[in-house]
């Protein structure tokens, strides 16, 4: 029997789905262990994780089961993981966690701290002379936004900021950087103008 996969984070007694039914094993669940949050408060704290999989019963009914699996961090910086599923939190921002187990995954989102609010960067043509410079937290939010005409982000070198377009009165989706350095960026459209974002 097939077998599917369903992930989310939730103290004891939250709930999932399934479309298969059987004695099999239906799902692959993360869960938080002793809180209904997945938050961590601040760098520093810790979360511990575990990994189960849901075993339904022939005539109705579910047990989650634990059982051992390796982890691992979409973002170290954000979050790492050790063997044991216990995560540590580095900065503020998210990461995805993922559980593996033979061939089933499984991921959580952890959130270290609150998320802050997004940094708008005006992006117009007065950057050909007068390039933007931009200092923010890591794992502050940023966008750019232009009132003047069309135009571009793009990384001098490799992302990020990831390429985006900016037209005309409209403003990006938000960009969240972790890693702390400079980044420098420009418009495709109008290669004098210049962006600097420095995340600290």
């Amino acid at each position: 029997m097939r077998r599917l996969l369903l992930v989310f984070v939730a103290a004891c007694g939250g709930s999932y789905s399934s479309s298969s039914t059987g004695g099999s094993p239906q799902a692959l669940v993360v869960q938080a262990v002793g809180t209904q949050s997945s938050a961590i408060a601040a760098p520093g704290g810790t979360l511990q994780l575990a990994a189960y999989e849901s075993v339904a019963g022939q005539y109705g009914g579910s047990t989650l089961l634990q059982v051992m699996a390796s982890w691992s961090s979409s973002d170290t910086a954000v979050a790492t993981v050790d063997a044991n599923g216990v995560v540590t939190a580095g900065v503020n921002g998210t990461a995805v966690i993922t559980a593996t187990t033979g061939s089933a995954t499984g991921q959580a989102t952890v959130t270290v701290g609150a998320t802050p609010a997004a940094v708008t960067i005006e992006w117009n043509l007065g950057a050909q002379t007068s390039p933007v410079s931009t200092t923010v937290a890591a794992g502050t939010p940023v966008r750019w936004h232009a009132s003047d005409t069309d135009h571009t982000v793009v990384a001098d070198n490799t992302p990020p900021p990831a390429t985006v377009a900016v037209n005309q009165g409209t403003t990006t989706p938000t960009q969240t950087i972790t890693t702390k350095g400079t980044y420098h960026y420009h418009c495709s459209i109008h290669p004098a103008m210049m962006g600097t974002l420095v995340v600290e």
